[in-house]
């Protein structure tokens, strides 16, 4: 992968960075892969995995369908724990974008205008340039790959605003442990579902 730099490689899991995209040229492009047991439905890997979320992954407050536009369309809400002491929690507001094509399930997301869904004072509103999933079968196991480019700003409640760099490392290494925690969660409550 050009000019990405491995930050992460477990078993069944590997992530990679670097910086920027052709979008939006300052915040950390995020790439990563996951292995699931191939013996589980795809589409109850996917409901584990969206659906679900609000469920086993504790960094969320909120994870909700905010407007259905379609079967495959949707404007979704998210609201994320602050990663520290004395900071806001995060909201996403994003369009989502669900389909399945030859057997691989795909879904892409972005941010739409806070004149779309306005923002809320308790929260700091993060903009996702772009970000989606791919789940397809490889061997006799599923790999789910995803990628993101989420520009956050790391912001306490009285509005005093990091340096870019610690802004950075923050929210990096709160999205490293969240990667890391969501494959276990992901795993054992598959386990648990489809037992």
């Amino acid at each position: 992968m050009t000019d990405y730099k491995e930050i992460l490689a477990e078993e069944n899991i590997k992530v990679w960075m670097k910086w920027g995209s052709l979008f939006e040229s300052t915040s950390p492009l995020i790439k990563a892969k996951y292995i699931f047991d191939g013996t589980i439905d795809p589409k109850t890997l996917l409901f584990l995995l969206r659906e679900e979320r609000i469920n086993w992954d504790k960094a969320y407050i909120e994870f909700k369908e905010a407007k259905k536009i379609s079967n495959e369309v949707s404007l979704m809400h998210y609201v994320m724990k602050p990663p520290m002491f004395l900071m806001k929690a995060r909201d996403f507001v994003e369009k989502t974008i669900r389909f399945e094509y030859n057997g691989i399930f795909y879904l892409y997301s972005s941010s739409v205008p806070n004149e779309v869904f306005a923002e809320i004072d308790q929260y700091q509103r993060c903009e996702t340039i772009f970000g989606g999933s791919i789940l397809t079968k490889e061997g006799d196991k599923y790999a789910y790959y995803s990628f993101s480019q989420i520009k956050v700003s790391v912001c306490v409640i009285v509005d005093w605003k990091c340096p870019k760099r610690l802004d950075y490392l923050l929210s990096l290494r709160y999205l490293q442990n969240l990667l890391f925690e969501s494959k276990e969660r992901i795993r054992e409550e598959g386990t648990e579902r489809c037992n």
